[in-house]
């Protein structure tokens, strides 16, 4: 066709069709569209394939005379003829209220120069309509505002790609080093992130809607299936972190606190956390408004949390405010991390050695008996399911001898070898001869990386494995009376080695060859998963644990027994035996139900707290200096963490979680600490924590 004949738009009523020439092809092609439907004549307008105040108004009015061609009665005709009209008529009147559709059409028509004549098409073949925007500051002075935008694609892969290929033809067409808008920086010492440069400060906005305006698009990142654009890179690199760790808005306590009054199904919505926001809010509004912010400032101070949201259901358009003055707790520990877990953590956090750089390592294991090794920025570098749960330490050894360390461990049917990179060794899972429902040990007599391990079976045999999982020549192969009731006990008194384990009525102490060295002849009465201590009272070390009663047994070794009987020791009570108050004897740490007693080796009562309605777990001792142990219970009724000391708990504490914790220092000895629990359902935290 000649230029000159070009037509913008025309009716065709023989068709049924507006037919417009698509305006978004042009100069490089000459495509024409046939409409027949309202919502694609709309659809064509808010695509800008029809461009200019004159010609949208033809392309509308002739619409709504192709649209009215089927309709025959007067009544029928007027009510179809205004809801075209007013169909029509909204996208325009909007953007042109709003004073956009002029730059629109020019930021898109530069667009298309810059990145591709096809951006339009390709985005929204790729887009899964849902879109995030999040405000991490505000500069009142040059009312910016600093934050990110989440558009969620349906193939992130392909987003990248799209990426790439447009800022390939700006660098071609601006003169630009295509490697200059290419981005990266190292989340830990494993894992780097990379991301873009974005050449235009507005794509988002322009794309997408000025909903989406206001945050500078400068910097992009593509990860899983969220294209997320930043003003800065500082903010893209914390939005990539949290990401990583699975640290998002929804794991906030004000977030979850207001999310169950809002509806499941929306299809816009604002939430904020009020204290930190309402400065913000000061200075982006203006008016009464802002009159009646700064005159109720202090009122406002009540409120949590704010939720707007609409919903869109039928010919309805539903409109919710809700402001919530719920108590959100007031953090006493702070949070480092968190990192989001497959389900809930079923174990303490195991710190483990990278043997390649030094630093420390989280493994642990979920209620789904799926394993993690965490670094100590909290990225998950791998995770792998195996069978059974978790049932002995997680031993780090050195199978090869060459520095390079092996995470050894147990269920009650397998004994598992797995090297760093998540991967068994050989042999590796290892069914045993009979299920170790007490979970393995290992010994290392001389130091020299032989390692004994220890799998005390259901069949009342100990059984004594080689790190090649091959049994141990030489080994006797005892056998209880009674099923097996504690793990076995290497301890090493006077030069001599003991081998320790316990039925439901015995204590067997053998030699290095599974032959009893020391007979105990008293009866026991022992429940199950008794753990057994080395200890030093007056001058002579002794075995010690609990029987069923809560009575302390003390057995020494030449096999001879005495029983200690606290005030308020009863049965159903876990021991820990530690020198808490740094005399050199050894004190008893007994939990029981809400009640956690300290008493010395005569049953004198030292400390006692109770929590009402809790239910403490086994009571580890923290070493902080030579002078300075304390006592860690989990409260896993209350989802609380207790630290104390032999006068109180610790400042700070409680905090919460629900799992046992382990606690690592600084590497310059500063005077915080760390602490590593699980939390929040399905989350392990980092706390750093001020002594």
């Amino acid at each position: 066709m000649d230029l000159f004949t070009i037509v913008t738009a025309r009716a065709d009523y023989e068709l049924g069709a507006l037919v417009i020439i698509d305006q978004t092809q042009l100069p490089e092609r000459e495509v024409y569209l046939a409409l027949k439907t309202p919502e694609e004549i709309w659809e064509a307008i808010y695509l800008l394939k029809v461009r200019g105040a004159p010609a949208i108004g033809v392309a509308a009015a002739y619409g709504i005379s192709v649209c009215m061609q089927k309709v025959d009665e007067v009544g029928d005709f007027y009510r179809e003829f205004a809801r075209v009209k007013n169909y029509l008529a909204s996208l325009e009147t909007y953007r042109y209220g709003a004073g956009q559709i002029e730059n629109v059409r020019k930021r898109k028509q530069e667009f298309a120069r810059l990145f591709g004549d096809k951006l339009d098409e390709e985005w929204q073949a790729l887009l899964k309509g849902e879109w995030g925007k999040g405000t991490l500051s505000y500069d009142a002075s040059r009312k910016q505002e600093e934050g990110i935008v989440v558009v969620h694609v349906k193939a992130g892969s392909l987003a990248r790609g799209l990426l790439e290929k447009m800022l390939k033809s700006y660098a071609s067409k601006s003169g630009t080093s295509e490697i200059s808008l290419y981005r990266s920086f190292a989340l830990d010492k494993d894992k780097k992130v990379s991301y873009f440069k974005m050449p235009v400060p507005d794509f988002a906005g322009v794309m997408w809607g000025y909903v989406l305006g206001g945050i500078a698009t400068n910097y992009v990142l593509v990860e899983d299936n969220y294209v997320v654009f930043a003003s800065s890179e500082r903010g893209l690199q914390a939005f990539a972190s949290d990401y990583m760790r699975r640290l998002s808005v929804r794991e906030q306590e004000w977030y979850q606190k207001l999310r169950t009054k809002l509806s499941s199904k929306f299809n816009w919505m604002y939430l904020s956390e009020m204290v930190s926001m309402l400065p913000y809010y000061e200075q982006v509004t203006k008016g009464t408004l802002r009159e009646l912010l700064e005159r109720n400032k202090e009122g406002m101070e009540v409120f949590s949390s704010l939720g707007l949201q609409w919903v869109c259901e039928g010919d309805m358009l539903y409109h919710t405010l809700f402001l919530s003055t719920e108590e959100v707790e007031q953090k006493q520990a702070q949070i480092m991390w968190q990192t989001r877990l497959d389900a809930r953590m079923s174990m303490k956090p195991a710190i483990v050695v990278n043997h390649n750089t030094g630093e420390r390592e989280l493994f642990v294991q979920d209620e789904g008996n799926t394993i993690y090794l965490i670094n100590d920025v909290g990225r998950i570098l791998w995770k792998l399911p195996i069978e059974g749960k978790i049932n002995s330490e997680v031993y780090q050894v050195d199978m090869f001898k060459n520095g390079k360390l092996q995470y050894l461990f147990s269920t009650p049917s397998h004994l598992y070898l797995i090297d760093r990179n998540g991967n068994y060794l050989p042999r590796f899972p290892l069914a045993f001869k009979s299920s170790c429902e007490q979970g393995i040990s290992v010994a290392d007599y001389e130091n020299n990386k032989n390692y004994r391990v220890f799998a005390p079976g259901v069949d009342h045999h100990v059984y004594l494995y080689e790190l090649s999982g091959n049994f141990v020549k030489g080994w006797d192969v005892p056998k209880s009376d009674n099923d097996i009731v504690s793990k076995i006990y290497h301890f090493r008194v006077d030069g001599k080695d003991y081998l320790v384990y316990a039925d439901q009525y015995r204590l067997y102490i053998l030699d290095r060859k599974g032959k009893e060295r020391v007979k105990v002849s008293t009866l026991l009465n022992l429940s199950g998963n008794t753990p057994l201590y080395l200890t030093r009272q007056d001058g002579q070390m002794k075995i010690a644990f609990s029987d069923i009663n809560g009575e302390i047994v003390l057995v020494d070794f030449r096999g001879r027994v005495e029983r200690v009987k606290g005030e308020k020791m009863v049965g159903g009570g876990i021991l820990n035996v530690e020198d808490i108050n740094s005399d050199g004897q050894d004190e008893f740490v007994y939990s029981r139900k809400d009640m956690l007693c300290v008493y010395d080796v005569q049953g004198k009562l030292l400390l006692e707290k109770c929590w009402e309605n809790a239910e403490l777990s086994f009571p580890y001792v923290y070493r902080f200096s030579a002078r300075d142990s304390r006592i860690g219970v989990m409260d896993g009724k209350g989802e609380r963490l207790f630290l104390l000391d032999m006068k109180d708990v610790s400042k700070g504490f409680p905090i919460r979680g629900n799992s046992p914790f382990s606690i690592a220092f600084g590497d310059k000895g500063n005077a915080g600490f760390y602490l590593f629990a699980g939390s929040d359902g399905t989350h392990l935290l980092k706390y750093r924590v001020l002594r």
